[in-house]
């Protein structure tokens, strides 16, 4: 009796960790993306955030699996550039400086997330992390607290109570972009 429990419990621990590959396999091939690949770089235009409009903003997301663990990294970056020189120049400067100066007008935010698929997944929800948090916004302060502050609370709601096992890896990443798209917010906080 021991024995057959035992087998079954081991049975059932492989099955779950074969989920989470057979789910970044199958984002992989919904992204027409290489087997032996690891990174994935255009998951933007997957998801539908392709468009760039630049007083809006882009956005750049990658996915790389992490070999050994049941886990990614998660890269975002976003992009915004509130004016645009190479349109309107600064008067009696000459059109190569206004160039110059155009690439330092950028405001980005970069960030690098951890998600982590424990062995009873997908029955239960992954966990987040952020790892760096790097901005060129001017006057903020407290970027970092505010990323992990939403971290925490999508943590939350992945929580076994709301979690549910039809929620695939990009839906997961999808539902933490919409917590997060308010960039405009954020550069207006100027805290």
């Amino acid at each position: 009796m021991f024995v057959k429990q035992f087998k079954l419990k081991y049975i059932i621990i492989i099955v779950m960790t074969n989920y989470f590959e057979r789910r970044f396999n199958k984002l992989k091939n919904l992204l027409e993306i290489d087997e032996t690949e690891n990174t994935i770089s255009n998951l933007q235009n997957y998801i539908g955030l392709n468009d760039y409009d630049p007083k809006k903003g882009a956005f750049s997301i990658s996915i790389e699996k992490i070999s050994g663990k049941h886990a990614v990294q998660l890269n975002m970056k976003y992009t915004s550039n509130p004016f645009d020189l190479k349109k309107y120049n600064i008067k009696d400067l000459p059109y190569e400086v206004n160039c110059l100066i155009y690439e330092f007008l950028p405001e980005t935010i970069e960030l690098k997330m951890m998600i982590c698929y424990d062995d009873s997944y997908p029955f239960s929800g992954p966990s987040w992390e952020l790892l760096e948090c790097n901005d060129k916004l001017t006057g903020t302060n407290n970027i970092q607290a505010y990323y992990n502050y939403i971290i925490e609370c999508h943590n939350k709601t992945n929580s076994s109570t709301n979690w549910s096992p039809a929620i695939c890896i990009e839906k997961d990443i999808l539902l933490f972009i919409t917590k997060i798209n308010n960039f405009e917010d954020i550069k207006m906080l100027r805290c």
